[in-house]
Formats: structure tokens, C-alpha cells, sequence
């Protein structure tokens, strides 16, 4: 673990990014799930294959965990999160202009894209794992909004094996 991580407050910080950045792409690609059916059957016509953009999506977020993992090992996670990040942003432009233009092709080959993208908010739980030692990663995100203070909380909620 970076030194600079053994402080409380950067530590913090890395954690609070994570969670924003998890809890944004997490309201888009529910957006994206909602929408695109609606798109689909206006660009095609027909309701028929107005699920396979969500389809695709959800193929997506597990090919693009998969790749996104393999980027991690060997670059480190900061810099894959921000690859699927930055996938994700530069897919959903493609599928506004897709929807915008009434092109259907495109609109699954950036749905996809953008589902690949989303994998980044998958993988995101490791990243904030990696924060913390061995013992407490499992349960550390979560430290701190449930043992804030021991006189709020039971007890047992709190202990971390040694």
C-alpha cells in the first residue's frame, strides 16, 4: 500500500471518489437500461428487438470487466478505472448521436462500448479494498458510516479480525 494511503485523510478522500464515481455511473446505466428499449422501438419501427440494446449492455459490462481486470494487473487500478470511465463517457456521446442521427447500428456497437465502460464501477469495490490492510479490506469501506462512534453502534458490528 502507498504511504500516502496510510493517512486518514487521503484514504478517506480515495474512498469518497470512489463512491461519487461509483454512484453516478451506477444512476447512468440504469438511465441507459431505461431508455434505450424506448429509442430502440422508435428508431426500428417496431418493438421487436427494442431489448437488445439492454442486452448488450449487460454483455458489455462483462466483457468489459474482464478487459478492464486484465488493464488492471498490469497498469494498476487507478488508471484502468479511469479507462472505463472514460470509455463509458466517450460511448454515451456515441449513443446520443446514434439516437440523434437514427442510427441503430451504432447504437449497439456504443451501448455495448458503454457497458464495457461500465465495468470500471464493478471493479471499483477492489479499488477501495486495496485501501486498507489485509484484515480489515473486506469491511473497511464500510467502517466508517457504521463505527463512527462506539456508543451508536453494537460492538460486534465493529470488530475486524487481528
Amino acid at each position: 500500500m502507498p504511504g500516502f494511503l496510510t493517512d486518514t485523510t487521503h484514504r478517506a478522500r480515495s474512498i469518497s471518489a470512489l463512491f461519487a464515481g461509483v454512484g453516478f455511473s451506477a444512476t447512468g446505466f440504469i438511465a441507459l437500461i431505461t431508455v434505450t428499449p424506448l429509442a430502440a422501438e422508435d428508431l426500428l419501427g417496431d418493438a421487436r428487438w427494442s431489448g437488445l440494446p439492454s442486452a448488450l449492455a449487460i454483455m458489455g459490462t462483462a466483457a468489459g470487466t474482464s478487459w478492464l481486470a486484465a488493464v488492471m494487473s498490469r497498469h494498476g487500478r487507478r488508471r484502468g478505472l479511469l479507462l472505463g470511465y472514460f470509455t463509458a463517457a466517450i460511448a454515451a456521446l456515441f449513443a446520443a448521436l446514434a439516437v440523434g442521427f437514427a442510427i441503430f447500428p451504432l447504437l449497439l456497437v456504443s451501448i455495448f462500448t458503454l457497458g464495457a465502460g461500465y465495468g470500471a464501477s464493478r471493479l471499483s469495490r477492489y479499488a477501495a479494498a486495496d485501501l486498507y490492510d489485509a484484515p480489515r479490506s473486506v469491511l473497511a469501506p464500510f467502517s466508517g458510516r457504521f463505527c463512527s462512534s462506539p456508543r451508536k453502534t453494537p460492538p460486534r458490528l465493529c470488530r475486524f479480525p487481528a
